[in-house]
């Protein structure tokens, strides 16, 4: 993640001068300081940016159930929700236009009910981590009046990469989202862009229509050196048994062992029904020995694309 972070920082200004907005009159506007203020507050308010803790936060661990016969019997995040720092890094690239890297960083534990091989206790295994979540945003000058943030408008909004801070042990390398006929695929988050307002083919946001009849499918390939990750979708749904839950288990599809101790593995997940709004579908891998052993850190990454219901 960080290699590709720098490389984003490098190449900032030759990607996002291309865009170009406008402004509605010739009146002197805010301070530069005004509108890279006014960024930071559009950005805190906008629903792309507010699902992180939602999403990744399983809350009763006791309601998230690991699928297969294995020693630990339930799991998941429990997010500090007074953790959360959003770090807004403003450039103001010209007249009309400016980039944000958007970073939110949260704390929180990982908590594991299993029992020992060969003892019946279930006990509880409490593993704390740092998590980081980053995303490109451009704003584009659509007036100039005395009120910074009616003037800037969110027009781009990158894929989101994050994980763990310490050492991830698992690295996606792939997320296709399969829309319809329509496919996404993201091998660099932080590098593509998805411009709304523009269909998909010419490099616009996912847009699905607000639907329960239609199925949409994310394939995810992750390479890790554990052969039996845990890898999940992060988005709202509703069950009659739990209520609202955020995460929702993907198959596993095909794995292949590319020697010198790694293994690359595929998988996917399947579903309907979405309403109207902006999202973020995420994806996280969790290593196997974050839930297996009880002594090894916590280690993750996660994905994020956004898309829009309308």
């Amino acid at each position: 993640m960080n290699r590709r972070i720098l490389a984003l920082i490098s190449t900032t200004a030759l990607v996002a001068a291309s865009f170009v907005g406008c402004a509605d009159n010739d009146v002197a506007g805010p301070s530069e300081a005004s509108n890279i203020q006014a960024a930071a507050e559009i950005i805190a308010a906008d629903d792309f940016f507010t699902s992180d803790l939602n999403y990744l936060d399983d809350g009763d661990v006791s309601m998230a159930k690991v699928d297969t016969a294995i020693i630990p019997r339930v799991w998941g995040r429990r997010i500090d929700r007074n953790s959360l720092q959003r770090n807004v890094v403003t450039t103001v690239l010209n007249d009309t236009t400016m980039e944000s890297v958007v970073t939110h960083t949260f704390t929180g534990t990982f908590w594991i009910r299993a029992r020992m091989q060969g003892d019946t206790t279930v006990r509880t295994y409490l593993k704390p981590f740092t998590e980081q979540t980053v995303r490109r945003v451009v704003l584009s000058k659509v007036a100039n009046t005395a009120e910074p943030r009616r003037n800037w408008r969110i027009i781009e909004v990158s894929a989101m990469e994050g994980g763990t801070i310490s050492s991830p042990q698992v690295n996606i390398d792939n997320v296709t989202f399969f829309i319809g006929s329509d496919t996404l695929s993201i091998s660099d988050p932080l590098a593509y862009a998805m411009r709304l307002g523009r269909p998909l083919r010419l490099g616009g946001m996912p847009e699905l229509p607000p639907t329960f009849n239609d199925d949409f499918r994310v394939r995810v390939t992750i390479t890790s050196s554990d052969t039996g990750n845990f890898v999940a979708a992060h988005r709202p749904y509703w069950t009659l048994a739990t209520g609202w839950r955020y995460r929702a288990p993907m198959q596993l599809v095909s794995s292949t062992n590319n020697g010198g101790g790694t293994v690359t593995s595929v998988y996917e997940h399947t579903w309907r029904g979405v309403w109207s709004g902006r999202h973020h579908l995420m994806i996280s891998a969790v290593t196997q020995s974050s839930l297996f052993d009880n002594v090894a850190p916590f280690s993750s990454e996660i994905w994020g694309i956004p898309f829009l219901v309308q």
